[in-house]
């Protein structure tokens, strides 16, 4: 058995947990995909990551990309500080500043 196969069978090993609240969002998969990734990669400070190179990790083409943040900031779930000259800062925000559910489909796709 290959380490890797070991690492996927050790699930105490992921610290992974999603809170229910999420299955009350009509997030699409692209747009929860980078969610994800953002929290992965934000750390104490933000996730310092481009978003091609957000794109090239969480497999999806740029311009998902670039609308599944264009919705995550719409919805208040991340906020973004711009710099110029390097990559911005991706943080993640408290649920209580999130969009509510129910106004996320009608405010921010339409």
């Amino acid at each position: 058995m290959s380490l890797a196969v070991n690492e996927l069978n050790n699930r105490a090993d992921f610290g992974v947990f999603i809170p229910g609240f999420f299955d009350d969002y009509p997030l699409e998969s692209s747009e929860f995909r980078l969610y994800a990734h953002i929290q992965r990669r934000a750390g104490t400070f933000g996730c310092f990551e481009s978003i091609p190179k957000m794109a090239q990790h969480c497999y999806m083409a740029l311009k998902t990309a670039k609308n599944a943040i264009k919705l995550l900031l719409a919805a208040g779930m991340i906020e973004i500080q711009e710099r110029l000259g390097t990559t911005n800062i991706y943080t993640l925000t408290s649920p209580s500043n999130w969009v509510s559910p129910d106004n996320t489909v009608a405010k921010i796709r339409a």
